[in-house]
């Protein structure tokens, strides 16, 4: 199971969130810019949109005058869902613990793992990501989260009741079924808040993704250490969150009044344009949105960059438990779960430096420190403290990168077609990661491996963009 799978993460927006639409639309929850420019005729890029963030004083009125304080209830309402979902969906006390887990409990030996297990995973992800964004457009960005919180259910019925390694392989593909509906999620978020907010809104929603992982890992080390729990009442009580990660969803997010401006028409969703219109438009759609030249620099590193993070979260918890398989590793989550919350905030606070740096700069530099931090993290094994240090750093990089890009993207895009633009990013990256996985497992890999894969992948991501660089200039 990916530990990271709040990270695999990307977004979509549309003028209409539930429904049909590019990135939502069909008569549902009309996304912010289109609500805002038909009442208030102006440019979504002015920064006037309904902020989220803002006083109500800043909330765009109605046609009779009066403030849609009840628009920025629900906005607010939703927002808030959306965080306490993501809260609870990845506040796992069983997770630092799963390998031990499916090693001792479900007697699953290291080679079966690394071999069928974390690679369904991966290759599982690559088939559901793309039609996942596809339908997202026609049938509603609520939907499709909906149904990754049922896989997420089945996930944790077959960890807990399934045996033997089919059923394991089985439970990542439900959990990669999952993991592809955290485009939607982020998405989602993306339609209730205005652009100018868009890096916030992003750290807010990465960080309470992270601090419910922080918060499982600390409840498993207590679990173990004060109340000496067996490992599968770890499951138990992964099982229960996600429900409460459901039940805060279906609460504050689906149910509840909503004041949708009636008037604001969704555009046509991408698949009803490859069948009305042809290929032919569909790719010109597709070029339009990757038009932007901070839209392709990100969208580089989100393929290239971002891919191998996809192949080292699935075995670091192999290092740590070869190192001491009696280790704290609820302490080893706790720490590198805190590193990511750094992570996802660091963006808000470092983004003139990286405006100011240049997206081909900011790239490349990172990719040589994540490429010294793979390598050394394959040759620091001697001290359990010391690889949980490195490995923590190294993930927080990735996530402040990966939420940079994310924001970024988001804001410089022109057409909001967010979850079909992460969609094909994320699809993009797994299939770069599928590659890989697929080379390790045909040579017979050891962990240290893929990490040392993962770092002259970073090598050369940013060999490359120097090239590209100076070609330009």
């Amino acid at each position: 199971m990916d530990p990271a799978a709040g990270d695999s993460v990307g977004h979509a927006h549309a003028h209409a969130a539930d429904h049909g639409g590019g990135g939502g639309g069909g008569g549902g929850n009309v996304a912010i810019v289109g609500w805002q420019e038909t009442i208030q005729g102006s440019d979504a890029h002015d920064g006037d949109a309904l902020d989220l963030l803002l006083p109500p004083s800043h909330a765009p009125v109605d046609g009779s005058g009066r403030w849609c304080l009840c628009q920025t209830a629900r906005l607010t309402r939703e927002f808030v869902g959306m965080c306490l979902m993501c809260f609870f969906i990845n506040c796992q006390p069983s997770e630092p613990y799963l390998t031990k887990y499916l090693r001792t409990v479900k007697n699953i030996s290291e080679a079966d793992l690394d071999t069928y297990v974390w690679p369904s995973d991966t290759y599982a992800s690559l088939v559901f990501l793309l039609p996942l964004g596809a339908v997202a457009e026609v049938v509603g960005y609520r939907a499709v989260i909906f149904a990754g919180l049922i896989c997420r259910q089945l996930t944790r019925v077959v960890l807990i009741y399934g045996e033997g390694l089919h059923l394991m392989v089985l439970m990542q593909v439900t959990y990669a079924a999952a993991s592809g509906a955290n485009t939607i999620i982020y998405a989602l978020v993306y339609t209730l808040v205005g652009r100018d907010e868009f890096a916030r809104s992003t750290a807010m929603v990465f960080s309470a993704v992270h601090m419910g992982r922080v918060t499982g890992s600390g409840a498993a080390q207590l679990m173990v250490d004060v109340f000496d729990c067996r490992l599968v009442e770890l499951f138990y009580a992964s099982w229960a969150f996600t429900s409460l990660g459901c039940a805060a969803f279906l609460t504050l997010v689906v149910c509840g009044p909503r004041r949708d401006h009636p008037s604001v028409p969704a555009p046509a969703s991408l698949v009803s344009i490859l069948g009305k219109d042809g290929a032919g438009a569909l790719a010109a759609q597709l070029k339009a949105l990757y038009a932007p030249s901070e839209v392709r620099w990100w969208s580089l590193w989100w393929v290239f960059g971002y891919s191998q993070y996809y192949v080292v979260v699935n075995y670091y918890q192999n290092i740590f438990t070869n190192i001491d398989p009696d280790g704290s590793f609820g302490v080893a989550e706790v720490t590198i779960e805190a590193a990511a919350i750094v992570g996802s905030v660091a963006p808000t606070y470092l983004r003139g430096c990286c405006v100011e740096m240049g997206p081909p700069y900011a790239i490349t530099v990172m990719s040589f420190l994540l490429a010294g931090l793979w390598l050394v993290i394959t040759l620091a094994q001697s001290s359990l403290a010391l690889s949980i240090t490195l490995n923590a750093v190294a993930f927080g990089c990735c996530t402040a990168l990966y939420a940079h890009a994310c924001a970024t993207i988001a804001d410089k895009l022109d057409d909001p077609r967010y979850a079909v633009v992460f969609s094909c990013n994320a699809m993009l990256s797994l299939v770069v990661a599928s590659i890989a996985v697929a080379v390790g497992s045909s040579m017979g890999f050891t962990t240290n491996a893929y990490f040392v894969m993962a770092a002259i992948q970073q090598v050369v991501l940013a060999m490359l963009i120097m090239l590209q660089t100076q070609c330009v200039a």
